[in-house]
């Protein structure tokens, strides 16, 4: 078991959201370990987190039915503005809706993250706006599967609120944000965006 930080995020969030076109199906409600994937991570993140997670997204009515049963402490956020679409839309609705000083974005596809993952991210916060892993070969880090500083949001934002939909983009790697993976982590980091990818990686996708 991971030792809890000394100082958690004050609000763990799981992007839910988007089509799930390659994956073909929910991958929120994608079982692991008995629990939809959603749920597995907001689980995984309650040592982490001094408030309940937080869903970004509107979950599927199945998926809705679980966390009323198992976690009725969950809410979620659904984005206000239909209009801005994908990541930086939910980013932005975050920001309006919850006044929580910092915290953990997760996307809900990362299937192979582990507590040691999360507290190696964690363990990188001082001195820093934010944190985002940088993978070999990426030119960023993962902008999904990050710490972020409430003040790290508000200039995201402002560049969201100019025209920039790249999340990717909208903080600047300049500010040192962007930290290498070690080897060992490298593969807790992984999206599961395919079938194929989740049958290779040990997953039963019945």
């Amino acid at each position: 078991m991971v030792p809890v930080p000394a100082a958690r995020v004050e609000q763990a969030v799981i992007l839910i959201g988007g089509g799930s076109t390659r994956m073909g199906r929910d991958k929120a409600s994608i079982p692991r370990e008995g629990l939809p994937q959603a749920l597995y991570l907001a689980h995984l993140l309650r040592p982490f987190s001094a408030r309940a997670p937080l869903w970004l997204g509107r979950p599927s009515p199945e998926l809705a039915q679980h966390q009323a049963r198992l976690a009725p402490d969950i809410r979620w956020l659904a984005d206000p503005t239909p209009e801005r679409q994908g990541p930086a839309a939910g980013l932005a609705a975050l920001y309006a809706g919850s006044d929580a000083a910092d915290f953990l974005v997760l996307a809900v596809d990362l299937f192979w993250l582990t507590e040691p993952a999360i507290a190696w991210l964690l363990a990188l916060r001082s001195g820093r706006r934010a944190v985002r892993p940088l993978l070999p070969g990426r030119p960023f880090g993962e902008p999904l599967c990050a710490w972020y500083r409430r003040d790290a949001l508000t200039a995201m934002v402002a560049r969201f609120d100019a025209g920039e939909r790249a999340v990717s983009r909208a903080l600047d790697p300049a500010t040192g944000c962007d930290v290498p993976v070690p080897a060992a982590l490298v593969p807790c980091f992984r999206n599961g965006n395919e079938p194929e990818a989740l049958r290779d990686g040990g997953f039963s996708l019945m």
